[in-house]
């Protein structure tokens, strides 16, 4: 059983379901995510999460940049891919 972030400082547990359905539940809300069309967000998932959410990604547009933490978790950051980047001048 492990936590699962649904947004930023809320995160849940599913005491009696398998391990399956922990990463269903992570990849379903990075897909509802990208299906909303949410141009950029972050989410922490589990490690063995991120490649599917990277074949989704794809699919979807987005592009998806991991950042690896301890304890088997991977934080992520998807952006639309048709965003351009930022750019400020600086004097």
């Amino acid at each position: 059983m492990r936590q699962i972030e649904l947004e930023d400082a809320l995160k849940i547990r599913f005491a009696s379901q398998p391990e399956e359905f922990d990463r269903g539940v992570e990849v379903g809300m990075v897909a509802a995510m990208m299906a909303a069309g949410v141009a950029t967000f972050e989410r922490t998932v589990s490690a063995d999460v991120e490649e599917p959410v990277r074949r989704l990604a794809e699919k979807l547009g987005y592009r998806i940049v991991p950042n690896p933490l301890s304890e088997g978790k991977t934080r992520l950051r998807l952006a639309r891919a048709s965003l351009r980047p930022q750019l400020r001048v600086v004097s």
